[in-house]
């Protein structure tokens, strides 16, 4: 009998794991640029109706299948921190993200184990840093009883924002470091009633990024919700909700109109109309319209008006028939030099059994258009049988994590002045210029001490150096590093400059006069 790869990657997997039960898994660094997913999985049998089995699952962006990582599940349940992290069956549950430091990413679940229904125990945030180390002490019971924890957020892995089904809005509470019992919850942003065209209850799925072109610059909290399809903001721009009062602001075309949009389930926000700022003026809608019937919307913001304008929608039913979607992320390759090229990956569900599948389009429409390729599958059907994907985001990162805006130089001769502007600095100490005769040649540090860092992971600032000897008539290539906690660099594409000498001033002229005799 021979075993496609797909099941037999599971049943290698399930023997593992029974060999090991018990023991903690070993942590693994992600690769840098790899993306996750989350999937839910019944041991290879259709889902159950109870709980179900949680993996984050690593691939590249072409596809290939790096590992998985397994959420504890462990029977009994435990009473104590660590929790396991189980799921539900439900079509929206499943939540994850990646910290808007990039430095974690968080996944909503339940303490629960096999056969066990998981919305009447502890809600569970589970956390994993770039090492690949797995954290799921976090859980609370004060909220959300008896209902489902769809989606959880955070700016820096500490901070967090949780959702779930309709009744108590958006819940905060912080990362249980000290791991004893369950956590206090306080609900930051009420259910909003309100019309049908402001309420923003039903809560999916949460997001912190930068906040809307225009407003203060930094964190803005942002929530998908099932019940009147919306999209919006949740608080106010660089001021994270930490205490109850906190309302929503749901996305509008116009006065009381709201982007087209059935169901929106995971979203992705960036920041088009600005090379390398964070500031969002751009979202990606996964929208399940009806089971089976999936559609990416693309909205762009007008800060001017407050209005958002819907540019297009690419339905991925005409390429992935009966499908259903659920989550998506991007990235963006060269957002300095390439702005306007976008790659999505979206989670679905296809066909009749259902089988999961990553897909990927290519969207070069910018802020003012959507122009996505054809979609094509780059995963196909899971590393277990029957597995369902759901939440997707991009692995994170160890590496300082600095967004740099712009970096110039400019020739003041006898010398050249670097200067150099960020958005956000997570982690990171201080910066170093380097130079270089040659795009080829040996760059050579040229500052004497580390210029000091003053934003931080909300925030950016502005810098200026000077390299005060170089040679005239000539080019020059600078570089920028910036320096983390640990000491590592990271070196940023390099600028030229060519040093002009200023032409001398013209002596003045002294008349001649003509002598009359």
């Amino acid at each position: 009998m021979q075993l496609n790869a797909s099941r037999s990657s599971w049943l290698k997997s399930a023997l593992l794991f029974t060999l090991c039960a018990g023991m903690a898994q070993a942590a693994t660094p992600f690769t840098p640029g790899s993306i996750l997913v989350y999937r839910m999985d019944n041991g290879g049998a259709v889902l159950s109706a109870t709980s179900n089995r949680v993996f984050v699952d690593e691939y590249s962006q072409t596809g290939t299948y790096i590992r998985s990582i397994e959420m504890p599940n462990a029977a009994p349940t435990p009473a104590a921190p660590p929790y396991n992290l189980m799921v539900s069956s439900s079509s929206v549950d499943g939540g994850m993200s990646l910290s808007m430091d990039r430095r974690y990413v968080l996944l909503a679940g339940y303490n629960a184990k096999a056969a066990d229904a998981p919305l009447s125990g502890i809600k569970v945030v589970g956390r994993i840093d770039a090492a690949g180390n797995v954290d799921t002490s976090t859980g609370f019971s004060d909220h959300f009883i008896g209902k489902n924890h769809r989606g959880v957020a955070s700016a820096n892995g500490t901070a967090l924002y949780m959702s779930g089904a309709a009744g108590e809005g958006v819940l905060y509470t912080t990362f249980n470091a000290a791991a004893t019992g369950v956590t206090t919850t306080t609900i930051v942003a009420a259910v909003t009633t309100g019309t049908a065209s402001t309420a923003m209850v039903n809560n999916r799925q949460l997001l912190v990024a930068g906040s809307l072109k225009g407003a203060t610059p930094g964190p803005q909290l942002y929530l998908s919700t099932g019940s009147n399809q919306r999209v919006g903001t949740v608080g106010l721009p660089n001021a994270l909700p930490t205490a109850p009062g906190a309302t929503g602001a749901p996305f509008f075309e116009s006065a009381g109109v709201q982007p087209t949009s059935a169901a929106p389930w995971g979203f992705a926000l960036a920041c088009l109309g600005t090379p390398g700022g964070t500031a969002t003026d751009t979202v990606y809608v996964v929208d399940q319209v009806s089971a089976g019937n999936a559609s990416v919307y693309k909205w762009a913001y007008n800060s001017t008006t407050g209005f958002w304008a819907v540019l297009g929608t690419l339905n991925l039913t005409t390429t992935f028939p009966i499908a259903t979607g659920y989550g998506i992320t991007i990235t963006r390759p060269d957002p300095i030099l390439n702005p306007t090229y976008v790659q999505a990956f979206v989670t679905l569900t296809t066909g009749s059994p259902a089988v999961a599948q990553i897909v990927t389009f290519q969207d070069t429409g910018g802020a003012n258009a959507f122009t996505p390729s054809t979609p094509t599958a780059i995963v196909t059907a899971p590393q277990a049988a029957n597995g369902i994907f759901r939440g997707i985001c991009l692995a994170p990162s160890g590496a300082t994590l600095v967004d740099l805006t712009t970096f110039k130089a400019t020739s003041a001769f006898p010398g050249v002045n670097c200067t150099w502007t960020t958005a956000t600095e997570a982690s990171a100490i201080g910066f170093n210029v380097w130079r270089a005769s040659s795009t080829s040649g040996t760059y050579r540090k040229v500052n004497s001490s580390l210029i000091k860092a003053t934003g931080d992971a909300f925030k950016g600032a502005t810098y200026s150096f000077r390299d005060g000897v170089v040679a005239p008539n000539a080019t020059f290539f600078y570089k920028l590093e910036d320096i983390d906690l640990n000491g590592k660099g990271t070196l940023h594409d390099a600028v030229a400059v060519k040093t002009v000498v200023p032409a001398a001033p013209k002596r003045a002229t002294r008349p001649t006069f003509r002598a009359r005799f």
